[in-house]
């Protein structure tokens, strides 16, 4: 047999050197390759890691505000807790909700809004059943808008159409006596108020039916209609979700400007001012938007708290005309946010917001509010600071502007609600003084204390409203938003007058016979 010759030793030798070599010289684009194969290595271990592990917020009053009730990744259930608190003490007896909700069936209702409203009671009507319907004549907005008087002739649609609401009408002013009113708020907290935007429809087609009433002659029902709207606007408020406030607002505005229709007409008499005059004074405060700085908080912390929780999407952090919506995939950066040090911060904000919105003082909440405001605006950083790739306090000041920029709006909408009702106070009392004396008080303050409590003082001048004679005009009016004193009235242009007024006739003109 035949053996293969074997190499001599020198060419072993030399053979291995060879092959060393080529082993340790590796190529340029092997040295690019294996660092980034390792990063992207990293990256996968880091995606699959994320998956398993989540970082968690401690739950405290000084983080998460509300202890309890958790879900079930022991994250608080913000709206859980909201609904525990507002239906503490609501039955389905004293709740005007149940009620009301036989009356109007809000759009968009889905199996899932309705199994909420049935866990406290609150049934919608089924299809075919009898509910309010929404008037959709020519121009329907601005004809509900109506405050003066008018007569069925004038518009024949739209008093068909009052006339045909009557079982709906009836049941909202049944829900008006009740003591209470809630309705639930979803689990995400998108919506808030469902019912009672559907409630506003309904008080503008009572306070509708007022201003047809009175031009029938019956100035006493048209009161009766402009009360179930007031006492309404207060049950709706109570629940003090922002949006729920806000279209408290609208339906008391629209309640008292009809009254001041109301208290002008030769209909009025001296036992219905005076019944008007106690029924005003029974009636409970107007929320004000203040008055939901919880629920606020509550979703500012909910998105903190989903920003921590969302794996997959994309979280919108702030919103603005010279500022871009954020958008930042958490998976990559909430590790570098302390999510503690978030919600800390944030309840901080939510608590100096607080102790402005609830100085009495208009001058003195508006000298913090634009400190407030200018330190926010300080805090403000580029899209990645924001997301939190530069701390945890970027992230919380971040949010608050996006939820927060319409507050001033809101507290100079209640200054603008307060105003209102004090200046249809003042009307209807110096009325009633015209009817008892036959001539017009000397001032405002004569009406004090057989017919006003205190003297009325204007919300934005923080000084008593002002009083004019003007012909044979009497001029009871607030200086409103621009703070001037334009003689009691109002140029519908920007910059122009902007007075609010309650005019009456002066000395008596109209005195009708007490029945």
């Amino acid at each position: 047999m035949l053996c293969p010759a074997m190499p001599a030793e020198g060419d072993i030798t030399a053979a291995e050197s060879k092959s060393g070599q080529r082993h340790r010289r590796l190529r340029p684009w092997q040295l690019i390759l294996m660092p980034v194969l390792l990063i992207l290595l990293t990256v996968v271990a880091l995606v699959i890691g994320e998956s398993f592990v989540e970082p968690q917020i401690t739950v405290s009053r000084e983080t998460t505000y509300f202890i309890e009730p958790l879900d079930e990744k022991g994250h608080v259930d913000y709206a859980g807790a909201l609904n525990r608190k507002g239906s503490a003490g609501v039955t389905p007896v004293n709740n005007a909700a149940v009620l009301l909700a036989r009356a109007a069936l809000p759009a968009g209702l889905t199996g899932e809004v309705r199994s909420k409203f049935h866990e406290y009671g609150i049934e919608f009507p089924r299809s075919g059943e009898a509910f309010f319907k929404e008037f959709t004549g020519k121009d329907a907005a601005e004809e509900l808008k109506r405050t003066e008087p008018w007569t069925a002739d004038e518009n024949p649609a739209l008093a068909a159409w009052i006339e045909s609401q009557e079982a709906p009408f009836e049941i909202a002013e049944e829900a008006s006596q009740r003591s209470r009113y809630f309705e639930p708020v979803a689990r995400d907290l998108l919506w808030s108020g469902f019912l009672a935007d559907e409630v506003l429809k309904l008080s503008r087609g009572l306070a509708c039916r007022a201003a047809l009433r009175l031009g029938e002659g019956d100035a006493a029902a048209a009161w009766a209609d402009l009360h179930t709207v007031l006492r309404l606007s207060r049950l709706a408020g109570a629940w003090q979700s922002t949006s729920s406030i806000i279209i408290a607002m609208a339906m008391h505005n629209r309640a008292v400007n009809g009254t001041l229709v109301l208290v002008r007409s030769s209909l009025i008499t001296e036992q219905l001012a005076m019944q008007m005059l106690q029924d005003l004074r029974e009636v409970a405060p107007l929320p004000r938007t203040i008055d939901a700085h919880e629920f606020e908080r509550c979703s500012h912390l909910k998105i903190v708290q989903s920003a921590l929780r969302d794996r997959h999407n994309f979280v919108s952090i702030e919103h603005g005309r010279d500022n871009p919506a954020c958008m930042v995939p958490f998976w990559l950066t909430r590790r570098a946010v302390n999510f503690d040090d978030v919600m800390e911060r944030s309840n901080e904000w939510h608590d100096r917001w607080q102790a402005i919105a609830a100085n009495p003082s208009r001058t003195g909440r508006r000298a913090a509010l634009q400190l407030f405001w200018h330190d926010l605006q300080d805090t403000r950083v580029d899209a990645l600071a924001a997301a939190g790739l530069r701390g945890s306090h970027e992230m919380a000041d971040s949010v608050m502007r996006s939820i927060g920029t319409g507050g001033l709006l809101h507290i100079r909408g209640d200054d603008a609600s307060c105003a209102l009702w004090t200046v249809l106070q003042a009307q209807l009392a110096t009325r009633l003084w015209q009817m008892r004396h036959g001539s017009d008080p000397a001032k405002l303050e004569d009406l004090v204390p057989d017919l006003l409590p205190v003297p009325p003082i204007d919300p934005f001048s923080e000084m008593p409203l002002k009083y004019l004679h003007v012909g044979d005009e009497l001029r009871i009016y607030s200086l409103w938003l621009n703070g001037v004193d334009d003689g009691g009235e109002r140029v519908e242009e920007q910059g122009g007058k902007d007075d609010l007024t309650a005019s009456l006739k002066s000395q008596a003109i109209l005195q009708p016979t007490n029945p």
